[in-house]
């Protein structure tokens, strides 16, 4: 935990997010040159349908703050049943384009405990401002799996969204900051992307 500082504005961006009905959990990461992870913003808020939880993180994100991609859980890609659609193509519809995130627990955890280890210059490589309260509160409440002591619970089901977009973050491997736009590689490979298909690296890092 760190208090907020400046950070420089070429190093890339992105927002990571949880989210249900119950809660949304929403994160604004930046990455240094180093492969370190700085958490700058938080966003919890529970209640919210897709529209009211796209408009909420486009109104916390400033005008001009570029950011290179939103990166969500998987199960945004499932189809509902009264629509046709996704949640993914709701929130792109509302503004927010998404990356799928890989949902594997225990990969995840993983990453973020090594991302949580002190460096060679004795900070971690997951830097959280300590105006991310919510994420600091939950995350030392949080219990080992009765069914697999490598998996977090999922109970109680409060304490768990935020960790869970951070898990996201950390298993998708962001490292690495070149100041670098993900490269245009055309409509197909960005609806392959929505459909929650593999989009080419160029897509997800630039």
């Amino acid at each position: 935990m760190i208090r907020p500082v400046q950070l420089p504005e070429h190093w890339p961006r992105y927002r990571v997010f949880d989210y249900g009905l119950d809660m949304l959990a929403c994160y604004w990461a930046a990455v240094d040159g180093q492969g370190r992870i700085w958490l700058y913003r938080e966003l919890c808020r529970p209640g919210l349908i897709v529209s009211d939880a796209a408009a909420a993180i486009l109104a916390a994100t400033p005008a001009g703050e570029r950011i290179s991609y939103t990166i969500a859980p998987p199960d945004m890609w499932t189809t509902l049943k009264d629509t046709g659609r996704t949640m993914a193509e709701l929130f792109t519809a509302c503004g927010v384009p998404l990356v799928k995130a890989s949902n594997a627990r225990v990969q995840g955890w993983l990453m973020m405990k090594e991302f949580l280890k002190l460096r060679a210059d004795g900070r971690p490589g997951l830097l959280v401002f300590d105006t991310c309260a919510q994420l600091l509160r939950s995350l030392p409440s949080l219990l080992h799996s009765e069914l697999n002591p490598s998996d977090v619970a999922t109970e109680p089901h409060e304490l768990t969204h935020q960790a869970d977009a951070v898990r996201y973050l950390c298993v998708h491997r962001t490292l690495g900051a070149d100041g670098q736009e993900p490269a245009e590689e055309g409509r197909e490979d960005f609806d392959q992307t929505l459909r929650g298909g593999a989009a080419s690296p160029g897509y997800l890092y630039g």
